[in-house]
């Protein structure tokens, strides 16, 4: 089965996926915007589950609105990944940034 590696910049954190990712999808929403520094986001969606390995230290952000918190460096402060709070999407979802 596939292995993916999402880094940081700095390489100090890393998380691996095992398997293809349910979605991937380029958004222009402005949290994309935000979070990436760009016009949009690339991620690609898994299953917790699908995360068989996880190194490096994390600093979580949650966002005001309690609907989302985003695992980062804790050195570089690149987001990694982001899970919702609530199971508001109807599965266990988790986004992989991608670009």
């Amino acid at each position: 089965m596939t292995e993916r590696v999402a880094t940081c910049f700095c390489g100090d954190y890393s998380v691996t996926m095992r398997g293809d990712p349910m979605l991937v999808s380029a958004c222009c929403c402005t949290r994309c915007q935000r979070r990436t520094g760009s016009f949009f986001g690339v991620t690609a969606y898994f299953r917790p589950d699908q995360m068989v390995a996880q190194s490096g230290e994390e600093k979580t952000f949650r966002l005001d609105d309690a609907t989302t918190r985003f695992r980062q460096c804790a050195r570089c402060g690149t987001p990694v990944w982001y899970a919702p709070d609530d199971d508001g999407w109807g599965e266990d979802i988790m986004g992989v940034s991608d670009g």
